[in-house]
């Protein structure tokens, strides 16, 4: 909905200033048509509760958006630091850093990763391997 079909539908003249405001609670509200978003906001648009409340969740959705960019460099370092206990384990043989990397992602993603660095499995790997995947 553009700033004039606003005008149209609600009889209300607001500022390029204000109407961006609309225009935000507009496509913060989901999936409600022009039609009635407009009869809404005519009933209690101007609220200043309506107001506070649309202040909030801008809030809220910002630190959301925080924690899952968070979340994903935490998966990211967390991919980083099983690829880096794979190559120890090929390094050194170490079957404890192969079991920490296994806690981490699974004991699957370790074959298959080890499988697509072309790391030699071991032969409990390959037992793993013929009781779970066939």
């Amino acid at each position: 909905m553009n700033h004039q079909e606003f005008i149209e539908r609600t009889g209300l003249t607001p500022t390029i200033e204000e109407y961006q405001t609309i225009e935000a609670i507009y496509m913060a509200a989901g999936e409600m048509d022009k039609d009635e978003f407009c009869k809404e906001f005519k009933k209690c648009g101007n609220s200043r509760l309506v107001a506070e409340l649309f202040r909030t969740i801008c809030t809220l959705k910002g630190q959301y958006e925080e924690r899952r960019n968070e979340i994903e460099d935490l998966h990211q370092q967390k991919n980083e630091m099983v690829d880096f206990l794979i190559d120890r384990v090929q390094a050194f043989s170490d079957k404890e850093l192969l079991e920490k990397a296994s806690e981490m992602v699974g004991q699957k993603e370790i074959i298959r990763r080890r499988i697509v660095k072309g790391h030699q499995l071991w032969s409990y790997e390959t037992e793993w391997m013929l009781n779970n995947l066939f």
